[in-house]
Parts: structure tokens; sequence; C-alpha cells
């Protein structure tokens, strides 16, 4: 299953609206791209509400989150822990910026802490859609999105975003 086209770009206009002056260049989508996570920070935040359940995860390569970070631009030293802190700062910023998008589709959620961790998350057990990978490279640095949710049939996204 994909989801729907509306869907995924709320999520892409999130995603590049939080990055867009974070980098040299600009981050840009890219359709059908593979994300290597083998070496990747994530972050995970549920995604739950009416008609919806499921999560938004973070994915971000060691350099691009350093790159990305706020504090780099005062020349502070940035350790682990600000990594952790940071790439779990990222998926609540981003979820913060698409949940008015997804309340014009009746899907009010809640925002709950991430959880972040230095290596991927596994597929979620408590979903039954499968997830989809949405990556952002700008030749140095690769992003990725990755979105698993359960969305009730109820939801129409016919309607003006």
């Amino acid at each position: 299953m994909s989801y729907n086209p509306k869907l995924k770009q709320i999520i892409v206009d999130g995603f590049y609206d939080f990055f867009k002056n974070r980098f040299d260049e600009d981050m840009v989508f890219e359709e059908n791209a593979d994300f290597d996570f083998t070496n990747c920070y994530s972050s995970r935040i549920k995604v739950k509400g009416n008609h919806i359940n499921g999560y938004l995860i973070i994915n971000v390569d060691p350099a691009a989150l350093k790159h990305s970070h706020p504090e780099r631009k005062y020349g502070d030293e940035i350790v682990e822990e600000d990594l952790m802190d940071w790439v779990g700062e990222i998926v609540n910023r981003v979820l913060g910026n698409i949940k008015n998008d997804l309340l014009s589709f009746d899907l009010d959620t809640t925002l709950n802490p991430p959880s972040s961790q230095n290596s991927p998350f596994e597929k979620a057990d408590d979903v039954k859609t499968e997830p989809e990978t949405y990556v952002f490279s700008n030749g140095t640095y690769q992003l990725g999105i990755t979105f698993q949710a359960d969305i009730s049939e109820s939801v129409k996204f016919d309607k003006s975003a």
C-alpha cells in the first residue's frame, strides 16, 4: 500500500520546511531513492489520534546531523548527547509542522515525547500498514523520513489541503 499523495506531500513539505535553511545547498526530495540505514541516528514519535495510529521517524546520517545542529554556528563542540537530543527535536518539530495540515483531513494527532537512538528503528509491530521512507539529499548529506501509520478508511484526502 502506498500512502495518499496528498498525505505524502504534507510529510515531505513539513520536513523540507524544517531543513530548508540548515544546509549550504538545499535538500532535494529523491523519489524512489534508497536510504543507507547502516550508520544513522533515528528518532521516532507516535502519531496517534482519531482515525490514525502510527509513527513518524527521522533518520539522519551523523555528518548531516552535526552540520544541521544549531550550536555548530557558535563553534561549540557537539557530542553524542547533543546529537541524540537534536534528532529528537527534529522529529518533534517536523510533526509539529505537519500537525495543522493533518487537521484539514480530520486527522487530529497527539504529540508524545520522541524516542531517539543511534541506530535505525525496526518496523513497528503495532501498525499493520507497511512503512514508506522518503529520502532527501543535497549530494553531501542524506536524510530520511519513515512514515508508518494505519489510517481509517473514513479519511478522505480528496478535499483541498
